[in-house]
């Protein structure tokens, strides 16, 4: 299992995925705002996506845990 983590501080603009979802390698999950550019987070394997702790509009800190993928078994 592995977390998506906001990379900077910032605002989620948009969340592109939804709980259960299957994703693969390279796909964006969220979309972070920091500093006025648009920041893609994406899968760094294929897995299925489990937990989503954040909303859109929300403020995170650089570190946060946004999404819990679980592996594609």
């Amino acid at each position: 299992d592995s977390s998506i983590t906001a990379s900077l501080p910032g605002q989620v603009v948009e969340i592109k995925v939804a709980s259960g979802a299957s994703v693969s390698s390279g796909d964006t999950l969220v979309v972070l705002d920091s500093m006025k550019l648009l920041h893609n987070l994406t899968a760094a394997t294929d897995g299925v996506v489990g937990e989503i702790f954040c909303s859109v509009g929300d403020s995170v800190e650089g570190g946060a845990v946004l999404i819990e993928l679980e592996s594609a078994e």
